[in-house]
């Protein structure tokens, strides 16, 4: 009996069939997800129907990647069950990170078989609580936490929470999945909002990481203004120009900050010109007017507990502002200070030379223009500076000027009755004092009523009593005398501002070379000549007297504690001694 070749390769086409399938595979059950670092085992049971001899491989597919975990050549009789159980752990050193769904692929004897599907993860589920979101600079932060493996796991591992921007970082154990700290804000941190992370990780035997996963919060650092300045275009203006400034206000990182600031300008005599709430960073003008006083001024800026002053100089203005009024020119100080100079004035091309005397701040001065019957130019001028006024028709014999007068007996005529019942008044007391003195001498006694007043211009008045000695060689003097009343003396000694312009008054005298006494609330000034080194003191008191007058109406102009007051010049012969530095009359 022939056998073909044909019928031998059907044999054994039919054996290697009966072969494949005489080998069942079983796969036990696995874990549906594992971390990575933890222990992986399954069970396989191989049983055949024949005899089978073969390598059984198992391979752990993960994403696209084959990762073989066993292979080994097991035999087993037909009608046999053999179980083999594989143990692993999935590391590092045999996952190589490779995560995802994953499942086990068996080959044996020709047959393969696959498991069911599981998840292999590094991820830590974290959760991060912070006790309130608003912060300031040094404050103490207290962070609490859970950490679990995606297995359901407490983690036992480490927690690292940074906060980038302010140079935080710090690293905490977690102990059964809690971890739980405190940290110091730094001093200087910026404020801002910030995004807290925490990164809980879980390592190796080699140190190296298998799981993490982190959470944010996020928190907020307060403002806190730390530093006041002020920024000045200029340390010095003129007062017909503004003075611009900006307030600067620095935080704890030395960052500009924004907020509403006070600011108090103050006067050279600490008098406030303004208050107001001005805005940090933006651009301010102090205003000055033309008559600003000179001297260093201040400016305050004051936030919270923060204050800070600079200090600026308003210089001197020497200024004059000339009008004319058909044939009158009047003449005003626009300046800051006195005006004392001479002032050019052409009249047609002829000029004469005005001296203005001491014009006090916002005072004005009246001249009369004469020429003959005509249209004429008038220009004036200070210095180099010359102004045209225009034209005008002026009336006269011949071209001139002409001071009109003063304004101490020409302002109103009920000021002038009232200075010459002053000025009666200043008589019957000199009159009286004289015979009271004359009566003294004779007893060998000599009393003043009067108290004699040695000031300083910054000084207040203090009063001393006249040498009661008796005068041993006195002789007749030509001298005058310039009473002034103080009508509202009591209100006036309650108020520095109006004992300033006193005592600046009076101190006009004291330059003159008088004598000041103080009488209730008359002060009388004597000039003689033993006093003035003048034979001739009627001018010179009367000159005095204006000075006085302009002083005390400049103070009168500018503030609302007014001086009521009286004013009047007399002269006449008294009997008088200088011995010894003192003056007796």
């Amino acid at each position: 009996m022939r056998i073909t070749t044909k019928g031998v390769f059907i044999l054994f086409l039919i054996f290697f069939s009966i072969q494949v399938v005489s080998a069942e595979l079983l796969l036990g059950q696995t874990k549906s997800l594992y971390n990575l670092g933890d222990e992986f085992e399954i069970s396989i049971k191989i049983s055949p129907n024949t005899y089978v001899s073969n390598f059984l491989i198992a391979k752990l597919i993960c994403s696209g990647h084959e990762i073989e975990l066993y292979k080994s050549p097991h035999s087993v009789m037909a009608g046999e069950e053999k179980e083999i159980i594989i143990s692993t752990n999935l590391d590092n050193f045999l996952t190589s990170g490779v995560e995802g769904d994953c499942f086990i692929k068996l080959e044996y004897g020709g047959e393969e078989v696959s498991s069911q599907k599981f998840e292999v993860t590094g991820i830590i589920r974290v959760t991060l609580s912070i006790q309130g979101i608003l912060f300031s600079p040094g404050q103490i932060v207290n962070v609490h936490g859970q950490a679990e493996k995606a297995n359901g796991e407490l983690l036992k591992g480490f927690v690292e929470v940074s906060t980038p921007g302010i140079e935080s970082s710090l690293i905490g154990p977690v102990t059964e999945g809690e971890f739980d700290f405190n940290f110091t804000i730094s001093e200087n941190a910026p404020s801002g909002s910030y995004t807290m992370t925490a990164r809980a990780y879980e390592k190796d035997a080699f140190e190296e990481v298998l799981n993490e996963g982190e959470a944010t919060s996020i928190i907020r650092i307060k403002q806190i203004i730390k530093e006041i300045d002020i920024a000045l275009n200029d340390q010095s203006v003129s007062p017909k120009e503004e003075l611009t400034y900006n307030v600067l206000l620095y935080d704890q990182a030395r960052e500009r900050a924004e907020a509403d600031v006070s600011i108090t300008v103050y006067k050279p005599n600490g008098e406030v010109l303004e208050r107001k709430i001005v805005k940090a960073g933006e651009t301010n003008t102090v205003h000055l007017e033309y008559n600003s006083p000179p001297g260093y001024w201040g400016i305050e800026a004051r936030i919270d507990d923060l204050e800070t002053k600079k200090e600026f100089l308003v210089e001197e203005l020497m200024d004059l502002s000339f009008t004319l009024e058909n044939n009158t020119l009047i003449v005003e100080n626009i300046g800051n200070i006195p005006y004392n100079g001479p002032v050019e004035i052409s009249i047609g091309g002829i000029n004469e030379i005005k001296d203005i005397g001491d014009l006090a701040v916002e005072e004005s001065k009246k001249f009369k223009l004469l020429a003959p019957d005509g249209e004429y130019k008038v220009e004036v001028g200070e210095g180099s500076q010359k102004q045209d006024l225009g034209t005008t028709f002026l009336t006269g014999k011949a071209i001139s000027v002409q001071d009109i007068g003063s304004s101490l007996f020409g302002n109103s005529f009920v000021i002038l009755i009232g200075l010459i019942l002053i000025l009666i008044i200043a008589l019957i007391v000199v009159y009286i004092y004289k015979r009271i003195s004359r009566k003294r001498a004779l007893l060998g006694t000599s009393h003043s009523p009067l108290k004699k007043m040695d000031q300083t211009i910054a000084g207040a008045q203090k009063d001393t009593k006249q040498d009661s000695s008796m005068i041993d060689k006195g002789e007749k003097q030509e001298s005058a005398i310039v009473s002034l009343k103080l009508k509202n003396i009591l209100d006036l000694n309650k108020n520095s501002e109006a004992t300033k312009s006193i005592d600046s008054a009076l101190w006009k005298a004291k330059e003159a070379g008088a004598k000041i006494y103080s009488d209730s609330d008359y002060r009388i000034m004597i000039f003689a000549p033993v006093l003035t080194k003048q034979k001739d003191n009627s001018l010179k008191a009367i000159l005095t007297a204006r000075s006085i007058e302009r002083i005390l109406n400049s103070h009168n102009r500018r503030h609302p504690v007014k001086i009521k007051y009286g004013i009047g010049v007399n002269s006449g012969t008294l009997i008088v001694e200088s011995k010894e530095g003192k003056f007796k009359f």
